[in-house]
């Protein structure tokens, strides 16, 4: 199963962190492929789009693991829109495939 923590503070994303493996299908696993994408889509487009660095973030990444704070900016609107995409996709992809997918808000300090 793949679990996916939505980190909040304050009522703003300010990050996320997803692990493990869906184990849908061995070879081509849809459920796996759509986490992967909406979660590595989220990372680009801080860097890419919004031109933010890793100053204003941390970031861990391996095999079946990523995981993303926000060290500032959380208030930033377009952050804050990005995330309710990626979420919104999560979200679909949990109702689907809830076998497969634990999706999990959380308050943080």
């Amino acid at each position: 199963m793949i679990n996916i923590k939505i980190f909040k503070r304050n009522a703003n994303y300010i990050g996320f962190e997803s692990f493990g493996h869906a184990e849908y299908s061995d070879g081509d696993d849809i459920v796996c492929a759509g986490v992967s994408t909406l979660t590595q889509t989220m990372y680009f487009h801080l860097v890419e789009n919004l031109n933010l660095d890793e100053k204003f973030f941390d970031v861990e990444q391996r095999d079946g693991y990523l995981k993303l704070i926000l060290k500032n900016n959380d208030k930033d609107t377009n952050i804050q829109v990005s995330f309710m995409y990626m979420i919104k996709g999560l979200e679909i992809l949990e109702a689907q495939y809830s076998k497969h997918i634990k999706l999990e808000m959380m308050e943080v300090q």
